[in-house]
């Protein structure tokens, strides 16, 4: 519920309680995942009229997605500290909040997008060294500097991997599969509840 804590108030705010609630099917947030029971003012009454919203509200698109594999990125700490020092932002607080993550995101977009492509030319080329000893072995036995080289290069593709395996991990948001438990209907549910719970639908400043 988003508005106020309380839905009934009695005696200049001496008697505060939440007891109006909406109730809907057990399949409902499913439905509308986006819902929200939001208080209205209560003006002379005792009671703050309730408002269930199901339609989806836009405020536009988010700015953008950190992941945690980010920070094992060579330079991305020099990168974010020079781009929001560097800048030059004006306006309210809030305002300047947002341009600095507007300048920071298209900053780390790029920065990402080419380690991203060396990664990726890095892991073609170590791949075709990797198959190059795998038809060796099939020859003779490796060499101990051929062994090293082996070695260096599968654990190379590792870090690429593990990276990659932890963008997808934190995609899903799947963290039933770090805690073992099962991928079933009551998870979907709450996930949904989550974001009902979390969405803003609104904010009030000076009676505005």
């Amino acid at each position: 519920m988003h508005g106020s804590s309380f839905t009934y108030v009695k005696d200049n705010g001496i008697k505060k309680s939440k007891i109006d609630r909406i109730l809907v099917s057990q399949c409902f947030l499913n439905d509308w995942p986006s819902a929200a029971l939001t208080t209205l003012p209560r003006t002379l009454f005792d009671h703050r009229p309730l408002i269930l919203i199901t339609t989806k509200q836009d405020f536009g698109p988010i700015l953008f997605r950190f992941f945690n594999s980010w920070l094992t990125k060579l330079g991305i700490t020099e990168v974010i500290t020079s781009c929001i020092e560097s800048g030059h932002f004006y306006g309210k607080p809030d305002q300047i909040l947002n341009a600095k993550f507007k300048a920071l995101k298209s900053v780390l977009k790029a920065s990402i997008h080419d380690q991203k492509t060396q990664e990726n030319f890095q892991s073609s080329i170590l791949n075709d060294q990797l198959a190059e000893l795998d038809a060796i072995i099939d020859l003779r036995e490796y060499t101990e500097d051929e062994l090293s080289l082996w070695v260096e290069i599968k654990e190379k593709l590792l870090e690429f991997e593990k990276a990659k395996t932890q963008d997808y991990h934190q995609k899903s948001r799947a963290k039933w599969i770090k805690f073992g438990d099962e991928n079933s209907s009551f998870f979907h549910n709450y996930i949904n509840c989550r974001i009902a719970r979390n969405r803003f639908v609104g904010l009030e400043i000076n009676g505005s």
